[in-house]
């Protein structure tokens, strides 16, 4: 098979980007409010118990400061997971495989210095697979990169990836390159 220049690999969140897009926007816009609206009461609970007839700045200062502090880890955690799935993907330039999740990484197969097949912790959410999602890891001169074999979805790699994969891996000759063609045409 003959691998085109760019060959975009189905690793992120190819069938459901929008709508996982559309509900972390709506969960920060909604959350973060929230998140402040939390704070302020926690921050005027602690205040009143406290000292109830204390210093009047200091029940002010502590509902503000930790409903800032709610929202702002809340707006946080929103913009790293909505970033997440607008960035995660995923592709072959010829022997070079890139995988941009947080910090994009690319390896050249053809002069890997290994390659292996690992179990990762995440389950497929097909029903006829009751194992772990594997990844591809390979180390290179200067990176390694973890390609989750599965979409973001959690169901297998589509046939044509696979192939992609198997034929940029054949012009490995790292250790591990062999077992890893091996894995994903008997695997897949």
């Amino acid at each position: 098979m003959q691998i085109e220049s760019r060959h975009e690999l189905a690793y992120g969140f190819a069938e459901s980007r929008s709508s996982r897009l559309a509900v972390m926007i709506i969960i920060g816009v909604v959350g973060t409010p929230a998140s402040f609206a939390a704070g302020l009461m926690l921050g005027l609970v602690i205040a009143f118990s406290l000292g109830p007839g204390g210093n009047m700045g200091a029940l002010i200062a502590i509902p503000v400061v930790l409903g800032l502090v709610g929202a702002g880890l809340f707006g946080a955690w929103a913009v790293v997971n909505i970033i997440r799935v607008a960035r995660t993907a995923a592709w072959l330039e010829g022997s070079r495989l890139t995988v941009r999740a947080a910090r994009q990484r690319t390896v050249d197969l053809g002069r890997a210095r290994s390659v292996a097949v690992r179990p990762t912790q995440m389950r497929w959410r097909a029903a006829d697979r009751a194992d772990t999602i594997p990844q591809l890891l390979v180390v290179g001169e200067s990176d390694e990169v973890r390609l989750r074999l599965a979409t973001g979805e959690g169901t297998p790699l589509p046939p044509q990836d696979v192939a992609a994969l198997v034929s940029a891996l054949s012009a490995t000759s790292a250790p591990g390159g062999a077992d890893a063609i091996e894995y994903l045409r008997t695997s897949y």
